[in-house]
């Protein structure tokens, strides 16, 4: 039985070795994507400027001073256009009336009034238009033959309208409501794309927004429109991508020549990151298929959102924005003012100013550029990585049922098999991998997830022989190397899971959380369960009459059957909490919030170091210390509560890697910082509690000298 635990540790280190190899190449490809933008949007800093009395001009030569490298210009719109004072438009009922304003548009003087609304009525009666209509349609009206012409051209490319001309004034109608119309995209308005350039920022990032019915025709002349801008990022505003027609199923259609186009002017489509969101289909509508079609020639962009800007401060946004680059592999970074009813407009400038030089800072010290953003492009490993790397986790799943049950090498060798050619004709059969392939990948990273740190702790459990029947009295200093060893150790042993997950999920869709690895808290809770187990079986809580723990079964019977007291129900009361607390902080969104001292405290650690240790790894680590220590003063309540707290600690290195939008050198930093600063705890930790044990409960079988 000890060659076939070699057997299976040895397909496990190869298979540790393929993905290493494909890790290596989802880094390498993380690397190249190590490119940041910091956009600010164009409209809402015109908007700050316009109520500081400030040029815009001004302002932008600031914040690029500050670090932003890129400006975000969106679509014209209506509203937009009679903010700006460009157009007016109004119900076509209050035009003929009189009762209107033109707003800031060139006003009309009372005969040029009259005889335009003569000129409209007898034009409107021809065209079929009569009195009750008047309050169901739309005039727009404007002094500028420019905008007239941009205007009428992309509204005639969609609805019917009619168009009139008067006294250098010109008029469209349209049977439309105004409300339905004005924040409508119309295209990038020849005068934006001119002054946008004037900017001079390294990049300038259209939002260019879908609309119902959208042609392959109008498709390029909206790539055509971004191509004069120069830009090499789009971002796609509202709520659909480019393509995107709910009410037409040839719409796939149309979504593959746009992205193919995209692709073919070297354009990279940036997807909206979520604070919070686990779920994939809450992205905008459109974006997987498009993405996929264009190779993933994507990347992702962050903003904090709208409802949450004035809730919070300039050091919140800094941390957001941090956090979504280290974190969720985020490379562009949209800012806009942060408007305060609190602040003056010049406060709200310079707050966000020196909230955009310190990220500008952290990019650095992330070691990424301010530069355009690269994209991704399309990643996946083979299938021969795969099957490789699935044959592992078949052989570590042997190996852990190995530590419940005595298997024949026949059954044990007859899985292997059965498992490896399962998968190997999954994987390479086209039809079976269409209707299996993506649920089995995910189902295979899962088990993964549950069986390298239940390995670990395993491994742990099997530390207990060696150190608590020693007779000799070991000194402090060797409990100490031995607890860095076993740490070590454990940790290696679910990194080794957590590297073959970062492997087997190396793909574009994943790093871009297209799609996402669900059952993180599965994954989570699986291990303890198994911990518990492993624990009742190979240390017990009840022992027959030579010390040895009794059955599994037997010892549950006596647990179901033991009295319990007050104390107990509140002992457990109190566990179940902490677990429950625990799994709603697992997961791609924790339900549960974090405290106010705890996110303070994580903002400390992200300043400090590149990539943040995991909080419940600082606690759980420094506990799992205590481990070697409890087996050798024998404590076994201090055994048991080591052990779940080091089985929580390495759950979570897997989770770390299970997020893949996060870049594999920042889930191995993290796991780093966290392994180091938990030896460093563990230690202080040790020598405390060695002197209380001592000091109060006279412990005789540790030797308090440091040597």
């Amino acid at each position: 039985m000890r060659m076939t635990k070699k057997i299976l540790i040895g397909i496990i280190a190869i298979s540790f070795l393929v993905s290493c190899y494909t890790a290596l190449n989802r880094y390498r490809a993380e690397k190249k994507n190590n490119h940041v933008e910091i956009a600010i949007d164009m409209t809402e800093f015109q908007d700050l400027a316009g109520e500081m009395g400030m040029k815009f001009e001004d302002l932008t030569e600031r914040l690029k001073y500050s670090g932003a490298t890129s400006v975000g210009v969106q679509e014209a719109t209506l509203k937009d256009l009679k903010e700006r004072g460009y157009i007016a438009y109004m119900p076509l009922g209050d035009f003929m009336m009189g009762s209107y304003s033109t707003g800031t548009v060139m006003p009309l003087t009372s005969e040029l009034q009259t005889a335009y609304r003569k000129n409209i009525e007898n034009r409107i009666n021809s065209k079929g238009f009569n009195n009750r209509e008047y309050n169901y349609s739309m005039i727009i009206i404007t002094p500028y033959k420019d905008v007239f012409e941009f205007v009428k051209g992309s509204l005639s490319e969609r609805i019917k309208i009619e168009t009139l001309e008067a006294s250098n004034q010109y008029a469209i109608i349209t049977k439309q409501k105004p409300k339905s119309m004005e924040e409508t995209g119309l295209g990038f308005f020849e005068r934006d794309l001119d002054y946008a350039k004037t900017l001079r920022f390294v990049n300038v990032i259209p939002r260019i927004q879908n609309f119902q019915g959208i042609t392959q025709k109008q498709i390029d002349e909206k790539i055509s429109q971004v191509k004069k801008f120069g830009a090499r990022t789009v971002i796609f505003a509202g709520e659909s991508v480019l393509g995107y027609n709910a009410e037409e199923e040839t719409h796939k259609e149309i979504i593959h020549y746009a992205a193919q186009k995209f692709k073919a002017n070297g354009l990279v489509v940036a997807i909206i990151e979520k604070p919070a969101d686990d779920d994939v289909n809450k992205g905008q509508q459109g974006i997987k298929i498009f993405s996929r079609e264009s190779e993933y020639s994507s990347s992702k962009v962050f903003s904090v959102e709208y409802v949450q800007q004035k809730k919070l401060k300039p050091k919140d946004f800094l941390d957001q924005w941090s956090r979504a680059i280290a974190e969720r592999n985020a490379r562009i970074i949209y800012v806009k003012p942060f408007w305060n009813t609190e602040k003056e407009s010049g406060q709200v400038l310079k707050d966000t100013s020196e909230a955009v030089s310190q990220l500008s800072k952290r990019v650095t010290v992330m070691g990424l550029h301010r530069k355009t953003v690269v994209g991704l492009n399309d990643i996946k490993p083979s299938y021969f990585e795969r099957l490789v790397i699935i044959i592992g986790i078949i052989a570590g799943t042997l190996l852990l049922l190995l530590a419940f049950f005595n298997m024949s090498e026949y059954i044990i060798y007859g899985l292997l098999l059965i498992g490896s050619f399962g998968t190997a004709a999954v994987l390479y059969s086209t039809a079976l991998f269409n209707i299996f392939g993506d649920l089995g990948i995910k189902m295979a990273a899962l088990l993964c997830a549950i069986i390298f740190p239940s390995l670990a702790a395993w491994y742990l459990i099997s530390c207990n022989k060696k150190y608590s029947d020693t007779e000799e009295k070991p000194k402090l200093g060797r409990i100490i190397i031995k607890s860095v060893v076993a740490l070590i150790i454990a940790a290696i042993i679910a990194g080794v899971g957590g590297i073959m997950i970062a492997a087997l999920l190396a793909e574009s869709k994943y790093m871009l959380k297209l799609d996402i690895f669900r059952g993180v808290k599965i994954a989570f809770v699986s291990p303890m369960i198994i911990f518990l187990l492993l624990y009742i079986k190979h240390i017990g809580l009840y022992s027959d009459k030579d010390g040895n723990p009794i059955s599994i079964s037997l010892q549950l019977k006596k647990i179901f059957n033991t009295s319990v007291t007050i104390k107990y129900v509140v002992v457990g009361l109190i566990v179940l909490t902490a677990v429950a607390i625990l799994l709603m902080r697992s997961g791609n969104a924790p339900a549960a919030m974090s405290s106010d001292i705890e996110l303070k405290f994580r903002a400390i650690l992200e300043n400090i170091f590149i990539a943040r240790p995991r909080s419940k790894e600082l606690i759980a680590f420094p506990l799992l210390m205590l481990l070697i220590y409890s087996y050798v003063s024998q404590n076994k309540s201090l055994v048991f509560i080591s052990l779940f707290a080091g089985v929580v600690g390495l759950s979570d290195i897997v989770n770390s890697f299970s997020h893949i939008r996060m870049s594999l050198s920042m889930a191995v930093l993290s796991t780093g910082y966290s392994v180091l600063f938990g030896i460093i705890l563990g230690v202080v930790l040790i020598v405390v509690w060695s002197i209380i044990d001592n000091k109060y409960f006279k412990n005789a079988n540790i030797r308090g000298e440091l040597h």
